[in-house]
């Protein structure tokens, strides 16, 4: 299956953590918790996350949200095991092999950023040579993007 989240599509994804999180939904406000303590918002992702590529449809929309948290984790020489591990939390009981999934979805997403030239992996150790740009929220998001498609 293509993942093909149109930018529409991401905009009311990220209005939805923004709702959420104003309604009190404890698990997107442990979440946003996470983001502000390394000084980011979620709603506020950085484009990269808007990437199209093949993914498997058990995904769906956990896996854009899955980006932004794993970009959230990623810091200057942290283990590419250990990140793998905090990352995948989602669980699908009829899935025997789920790691199999998550795996290549990882190394996907993983490739993406070396290729983007943000990181540089050395003997399973991620190295961060820049950060990626995250945005105040959706609404600065949303500018920036519109302005881009112009």
């Amino acid at each position: 299956m293509q993942y093909n989240n149109n930018l529409r599509q991401i905009n009311y994804l990220l209005r939805n953590f923004r709702k959420n999180m104003i309604l009190g939904n404890k698990a997107i406000l442990n979440l946003q918790n996470d983001f502000y303590l390394k000084g980011h918002n979620i709603d506020g992702a950085p484009l990269l996350c808007n990437e199209k590529y093949f993914s498997y449809p058990i995904f769906d929309n956990k896996f854009f949200l899955w980006k932004i948290i794993c970009l959230n984790n990623i810091e200057d020489g942290i283990n590419l095991d250990y990140l793998f591990k905090t990352l995948f939390k989602f669980t699908f009981p009829l899935i025997e092999n789920i790691n199999l999934f998550y795996k290549h979805e990882f190394k996907t997403f993983i490739n993406i950023l070396v290729n983007e030239n943000l990181i540089k992996i050395e003997s399973n150790v991620i190295h961060l040579l820049k950060d990626p740009i995250w945005f105040k929220d959706y609404l600065d998001r949303e500018n920036i993007q519109n302005k881009k498609d112009l």
